[in-house]
């Protein structure tokens, strides 16, 4: 019986120290959650290189990539109950998502794409809240605010509630304060960000509207425009037919299918036929060539096919 009893100790013993690392590896996690989405949106794991759709209640962790397609758009919620929506075409990394006994530390990493952020009012001096992008970053206590990366790299940060600090990635020591309904840009190659101006209204309407919690979408109008070049065909001649679809009069943004038909004797260089049936590119629109063996004018009709997403 001593022999067993002394073995038992020793065994829970040795198991203290796994079972005391397990438990402050735990206290350290952090987690994401996909509130809600729209179209086609990806997340790539750390680590890993496969992209894997996203799904209603996917949790992220530091080291996840979150990526949207044409026409789409995420909305994330951290464990702070901090927000983040990704429009169209952008991409995020979940650079930092820390915590300790000294506070939370995190850290989003907007690489393209425009994103909106309502963060929480930091609880502790200690917490940090930061956005980056390939030019700048951002300091955070709890705002309302938008970031956008153009392909060149230029940053944007639009501030809708509360402030912000923001600065060039290599030279944080010259930061600007951005205040409620004002904008700073930190351009590629600039030593700073511009000075805090005022936000157009009309962009800060639209802003608001796209952002978390907006009406966008909700009464989208749509129209059709079809460019027919020459108008008139030469007996034997060709001409180029250019279809865009619009949405609330700009290009739509996602692909759609025409089905299109033409009157009188003129037919499709496609398919030899009155009738052709043709895939937009991922701005709604489409190019075709049709040609006629006598000489008259072009009537063309069009129908459109899409899908809205609620």
């Amino acid at each position: 019986m001593k022999v067993k009893i002394k073995f038992i100790v020793i065994a829970v013993m040795m198991a203290l120290p796994v079972m005391m690392v397990s438990y402050i590896m735990a206290l350290n996690v952090r987690v994401a959650a996909i509130q809600s989405f729209k179209g086609n949106v990806k997340v790539q794991r750390m680590h890993d290189t496969a992209w894997i759709d996203a799904d209603v209640g996917m949790q992220l962790y530091e080291g996840d990539i979150v990526k949207t397609g044409g026409r789409s758009k995420v909305v994330i919620e951290l464990d702070d109950g901090s927000i983040t929506q990704l429009a169209s075409l952008a991409t995020m990394k979940m650079e930092k998502m820390r915590k300790s006994l000294k506070g939370k530390n995190t850290n989003l990493d907007v690489e393209i794409g425009k994103t909106w952020m309502k963060v929480k009012k930091l609880n502790r001096k200690r917490d940090a809240f930061n956005v980056s992008t390939p030019t700048a970053v951002a300091g955070v206590r709890g705002t309302y605010f938008s970031t956008e990366v153009e392909e060149t790299t230029d940053s944007t940060f639009d501030v809708f509630d509360g402030e912000i600090s923001v600065a060039q990635n290599q030279n944080r020591g010259q930061a600007v304060i951005v205040k409620s309904n004002h904008r700073t840009q930190v351009k590629k190659g600039a030593n700073a960000p511009t000075p805090a101006g005022q936000i157009p209204q009309d962009e800060l309407s639209d802003a608001l509207s796209n952002g978390i919690g907006g009406s966008a979408g909700s009464e989208s109008s749509y129209d059709l425009d079809i460019n027919i070049n020459p108008p008139v065909i030469t007996a034997g001649g060709t001409a180029e037919v250019t279809v865009q679809f619009k949405e609330n009069g700009q290009s739509y943004n996602g692909s759609v299918t025409f089905v299109l038909t033409l009157g009188g004797s003129a037919t499709f260089v496609e398919n030899g036929s009155q009738s052709l049936e043709v895939i937009s590119n991922e701005r709604g629109e489409a190019t075709v060539q049709i040609t006629d063996n006598v000489k008259e004018e072009i009537t063309i009709n069009a129908d459109v096919q899409f899908s809205v997403e609620e």
